[in-house]
């Protein structure tokens, strides 16, 4: 995917090259983050649920209900309750002082804590 118009990536990206480049030794930072997407929105629906009664066979009464379900719209947009951010699907980070390995391992263990999640793939490469 190509994060140059994802906002949220672009802004984790500042947010790290930010912190990391403040690493003891770590010289100039670049980071990329990729993400899946742009994230979800849940947004606010009316729901109107209908029952009817009939009669059925035998004399039986039968109950049906429907539900209709109406996305709110707010000035012709629809209305977002809230919105989940995408997922990360990877980090790298380039650093001109990542050939040093305690930098390394600090730039890591920083990206780790930063971004909460141990899943997510990172890399840390020695830039030029």
């Amino acid at each position: 995917m190509n994060n140059s118009d994802n906002t949220y990536a672009s802004q984790i990206e500042t947010k790290l090259e930010k912190v990391l480049g403040c690493v003891a030794g770590a010289g100039n930072v670049a980071a990329m983050v990729m993400t899946d997407g742009e994230g979800t929105a849940e947004l606010a629906y009316d729901i109107q649920e209908k029952t009817v009664t009939q009669a059925g066979a035998n004399g039986q009464e039968v109950t049906t209900s429907t539900v209709d379900k109406t996305v709110i719209a707010n000035n012709g947009s629809p209305m977002i309750l809230w919105k989940n951010p995408p997922r990360i699907l990877g980090i790298v980070v380039v650093a001109t002082g990542a050939n040093d390995p305690s930098v390394r391992l600090n730039l890591l263990h920083a990206v780790q804590t930063l971004i909460g999640d141990q899943q997510i793939p990172i890399q840390i490469l020695s830039g030029i």
